[in-house]
């Protein structure tokens, strides 16, 4: 039983739908997860009943298990582009103008129609699933002894948040802020479609790799076991993954004066043991500063699960990328700062949940 003050948390994904109750040391109480409808972007109602289904679950499990805990609020994370609360792109999940052309209340609205009721002034915040694990690891997780703190989630997509002093950018560098959503060639390509997970896959695929794998995981498992094709895959990878990590790192050090530390979550940091070589070398190449900028370690102290992607394999424009950042590695240079980029921390779940009641706090 729990009778000290708890916080409730939402993490509403492509994939997996979870309501999560926390007491105030970020310790699991309750959780109830849902899978997220297929097809959620053309099943909003289906959604809906979905994130209503977890609430309440959560709600008729705390009545059994802390039933005298006060409840101090619920924070969102929703997985898609946010403008406030509002969420306004998505790869799998309705948008809010969506949901409103089904006559279905917004993603606030459905958590205050479920919870509020009995708690009418119950706060409540929503807020992008990246931005919410960077709070959370900036304030209690890997980089909680940083100032500037960068969190990049590589699983269905690329995504990524940045600290400053423990708390959330609001307007981080362009380059940085985004980053799966940075146009890489001729005004279309996203990086999304190069770094995101299912990249892996399509350029396992590429060379000639059995169409029947079809998991980041399952690619990573089959380099591990020396398949050549896999880690042809990995390899290539892993070098345009060094090249996106370059640019975020000369957009935040031109702003800021200072290397972030750098904190990876989602699936695919995982197999972070198979890809830290060939992403430091590029990352070498990029920064044209030689083996000082090489990463010391690169997996995130809590790990989250995320949506699945079908992320299209396009052409790789190396020159356009490079043109895009000379002015921020001019200025890196004339900073002359050394430290290390990396977090060495040790693998875990939940960082997206707990961020999300890190609002709250």
């Amino acid at each position: 039983m729990c009778d000290s003050p708890v916080y409730a948390a939402l993490d509403l994904g492509g994939t997996n739908t979870r309501a999560v109750l926390f007491d105030e040391g970020f310790r699991r109480l309750i959780t109830v997860t849902t899978r997220t409808p297929a097809r959620a972007t053309n099943n909003p109602r289906a959604v809906y009943k979905t994130v209503v289904g977890c609430l309440k679950g959560l709600q008729t499990a705390k009545a059994e298990i802390a039933p005298d805990a006060e409840l101090k609020g619920i924070g969102a994370a929703v997985a898609g582009i946010m403008e406030g609360e509002l969420v306004t792109e998505a790869t799998r999940l309705p948008t809010d103008e969506k949901l409103g052309q089904d006559r279905l209340p917004t993603y606030r609205a459905m958590i205050s129609e479920t919870l509020g009721p009995a708690n009418p002034a119950l706060p409540i915040k929503l807020d992008n699933d990246a931005r919410c694990a960077t709070l959370y690891e900036a304030r209690y997780g890997a980089g909680q002894h940083d100032p500037l703190v960068y969190y990049v989630t590589i699983s269905s997509g690329f995504g990524g948040g940045v600290a400053l002093n423990r708390e959330l950018v609001e307007n981080p560098p362009p380059l940085a802020d985004e980053p799966g959503r940075y146009i890489l060639h001729r005004g279309r390509e996203l990086r999304e479609g190069y770094v995101s997970g299912h990249a892996i896959v399509q350029q396992y695929w590429a060379r000639g790799g059995a169409q029947d794998v079809s998991e980041a995981k399952e690619v990573a498992d089959l380099a591990r076991q020396g398949d050549r094709m896999a880690r042809s895959a990995v390899r290539r990878y892993a070098r345009f993954l060094g090249y996106g990590m370059a640019v975020a790192m000369l957009a935040l050090v031109a702003e800021y004066q200072t290397i972030p530390r750098v904190v990876f979550g989602g699936g695919v940091s995982q197999a972070m043991s198979l890809l830290a070589n060939g992403m430091c070398s590029a990352l070498v190449t990029a920064l044209r500063g030689g083996s000082r900028y090489v990463p010391d370690a690169v997996q995130a102290a809590l790990e989250s699960q995320r949506a699945y992607l079908n992320s299209r394999q396009l052409p790789f424009d190396e020159e356009l990328l490079r043109r895009q950042f000379e002015d921020a590695r001019a200025r890196l240079r004339q900073a002359d700062i050394q430290p290390e980029f990396f977090a060495r921390t040790a693998m875990g779940e939940w960082v997206v949940a707990a961020g999300a009641a890190a609002l709250l706090i």
